[in-house]
């Protein structure tokens, strides 16, 4: 049973008179409804109400009659009949105060029977304080597998020269999730007109709705993923993790009971691949990736900064599954701003909600500074893993330059590896990409570029490990006993940051 339908039952079993479910979804609620009525030991009949029809129900018993909810409500008082009575359009008119002394009378006059209720169904939640004592409030989850495998099912028998494999059902019930069942409606009916069915095409238009649902808010970004992860060089022990529990980042995973990734902290040095991670994984597990602005949240552009940072973690929740990156993470809940009360909260705040949060967020948290967080955020339990990313050494070099020499259409294997991974020593992965992409640059079209051309640009560039050594150095300090690699081999092992100053050095606002 999904949780919804087991909440509304548990809420008939108590007796409460008068069940308020904030919910957009009205003919899910009646469903489930009726469901629960079918499948009791007592059956009771489920009454709709509305401001244009009245009471109504299948056999049209009422219809058209009762159309004044007081009088509506009134009928239901006098009726010897039990029933499910639900009121569709009652909270944009609850504030009327022979409207709420209605509803108290029958708030104690059905607390004395066992076969009536009265349901609400909103989008919003409307109850004045006068009567919030005698109503039970359900706030409506979004719809469970089970819900979405048979909207599946039967939106499926509409097109009988479609076939679904049993492993692509469950990965679009998979993937439909965070969707109401009228939106996931609309999404099957458009992927089901398609000639071909297949997991890419079903990612590809599902990430575009959930791409929708978040293009009016500034501060939650769809972010685009084209990368794969074949195509981040070095890195091995970080990609190994990220393979390895692919399989678990599924409803199959949770049905299975086995631990569910819930989100990795990145570590490192600027040009070492850590943004690039966040969009691998979303990639690597068929999600869509979001990414949180967390300056946008404490620019006010967006409202209370507290109040804006907790729609993003419900809109994130209502869109699941998805991965949630969250860049910088230091500039927005460390404690080096002018805004430490409002920090601190939304600090207290995140740290609930990921003990908390829906199993299907993975949030992946990027950090230069990574000092300048609470030690509460980086200990073992908030964050799945802690990985730094270094200076990528001899081997991860090679790599680098296999996939960037790859990706500017020039075959690898001609140029002199061993020495380009030489004359890079120290150099990080984002100025590794630049070497070659200015090489061709300055190559032209006319002929391939060579390794002499690479050789010759890596003169006229600088790399942050000179420029910046000292903060780079504090940086590797800090991580050397308190993250885990993210490579088998580290850059640190073979490049010397000269540290004959043993002079202790505090790292800047930024790099």
């Amino acid at each position: 049973m999904n949780s919804l339908k087991s909440t509304i039952k548990q809420a008939i079993k108590s007796n409460y008179p008068l069940i308020y479910i904030h919910s957009a979804e009205e003919q899910r609620i009646l469903n489930i409804l009726r469901k629960l009525s079918d499948n009791s030991s007592t059956p009771m009949p489920v009454y709709e109400w509305s401001c244009t029809t009245g009471l109504s129900e299948s056999d049209n018993a009422y219809k058209n009659q009762y159309i004044e909810p007081i009088t509506a409500i009134e009928h239901i008082l006098n009726s010897s009949k039990p029933g499910i009575y639900v009121f569709k359009d009652l909270s944009e008119m609850i504030m009327d105060s022979k409207l709420l002394r209605t509803l108290k009378d029958a708030y104690y006059a059905l607390s004395e029977q066992d076969n009536k209720f009265i349901f609400i169904v909103s989008p919003v939640v409307n109850i004045p304080a006068v009567i919030v004592s005698h109503i039970h409030l359900i706030e409506a989850d979004l719809p469970a597998i089970d819900e979405l495998s048979e909207l599946i099912t039967t939106t499926l028998k509409k097109y009988t020269e479609k076939t679904l494999p049993e492993l692509l059902l469950s990965d679009l019930s998979f993937l439909l999730r965070g969707f109401t069942l009228e939106q996931a409606r609309h999404i099957l009916h458009r992927l089901f007109h398609n000639k071909q069915i297949n997991k890419q095409k079903l990612m590809e238009e599902i990430d575009g709705e959930k791409k929708s649902l978040t293009s009016q808010i500034n501060y939650l970004q769809y972010v685009p993923v084209t990368q794969t992860i074949d195509q981040i060089g070095g890195l091995k022990r970080l990609k190994n993790w990220v393979i390895k529990r692919r399989e678990l980042f599924t409803q199959k995973g949770i049905d299975s009971k086995q631990p569910v990734p819930k989100g990795l902290l990145i570590m490192g040095i600027s040009g070492c691949g850590k943004s690039l991670t966040a969009k691998v994984i979303a990639k690597t597990w068929g999600v869509p990736l979001f990414r949180l602005n967390m300056s946008q949240i404490f620019s006010n552009i967006s409202g209370n900064p507290e109040a804006t940072f907790h729609q993003a973690l419900n809109t994130i929740e209502s869109i699941a599954p998805a991965v949630l990156w969250i860049d910088e993470i230091e500039n927005g809940l460390g404690f080096n701003s002018d805004v430490l009360s409002s920090q601190s909260r939304i600090f207290s705040y995140f740290l609930t909600w990921m003990q908390e949060k829906p199993p299907l967020i993975f949030v992946v948290a990027t950090a230069n500074h990574i000092e300048n967080l609470p030690a509460e955020l980086i200990r073992k339990g908030r964050f799945d893993e802690v990985f730094f990313c270094d200076l990528p050494g001899k081997e991860d070099r090679e790599d680098i330059f296999r996939i960037h020499l790859a990706e500017n259409d020039v075959d690898p294997k001609k140029f002199d590896m061993h020495y380009l991974v030489s004359i890079t020593d120290g150099w990080n992965a984002a100025e590794i990409q630049q070497l070659v992409q200015s090489a061709r640059i300055e190559k032209g079209n006319a002929q391939p570029f060579n390794t002499d051309d690479i050789a010759s640009q890596s003169t006229d560039m600088i790399p942050l490990s000179h420029t910046m050594k000292e903060q780079i150095k504090a940086i590797k300090d800090w991580a050397w006993d308190r993250a885990t690699p993210a490579s088998y081999g580290s850059g640190a092992q073979e490049f010397s940051l000269d540290s004959d100053d043993e002079t202790s050095f505090e790292l800047p606002e930024s790099i």
